[in-house]
């Protein structure tokens, strides 16, 4: 149960950081607020470190040579900030959440197809008819760019 909240929280903290992250690449630019964001994020992580250090010790003796793939991880995270940030600003955190989850299934299914032979066709059933589903209420509800209705209202 303690994993299920924990992945519960890690969602609520992705549409909150997102959105943060959106309004912030809007006044400073998306390069300078993915050198902030990365800039915290390792103060962060070397704050970490020095915390749990002694119940995780760091010795490059006992790791193994990896890929040069496997360094691909911060490539790939700085791009995804740098897309989050510009998309978040073009639609509303619904729509976000929805095209990125639908991407992350379509993703999840490919992986576990190519990767490990499996190809669930429950779960790739259930992400197209998500897919129809978000395409459907884009056709009906005329998906315009995120706009901020309080501005609109008229004044009494």
């Amino acid at each position: 149960m303690f994993y299920y909240l924990m992945a519960l929280a890690a969602g609520i903290n992705i549409v909150i950081s997102t959105s943060i992250n959106a309004m912030l690449g809007k006044k400073i630019g998306m390069i300078n607020n993915a050198m902030v964001y990365y800039f915290i994020y390792a103060c962060t992580c070397i704050g970490a470190f020095l915390l749990f250090a002694r119940t995780e010790p760091f010795v490059t003796g006992t790791m193994e040579p990896l890929p040069w793939y496997a360094y691909t991880g911060s490539v790939i995270a700085v791009l995804t900030l740098l897309l989050s940030t510009y998309a978040m600003q073009r639609f509303s955190a619904v729509y976000y959440v929805l095209i990125t989850y639908l991407a992350q299934m379509f993703t999840a299914v490919a992986y576990d197809f190519f990767v490990h032979g499996d190809l669930n066709i429950y779960k790739a059933g259930g992400s197209a008819i998500m897919l129809c589903g978000l395409l459907l209420d884009m056709k009906l509800t005329k998906m315009a760019p995120h706009k901020k209705t309080l501005e609109k209202t008229p004044k009494m």
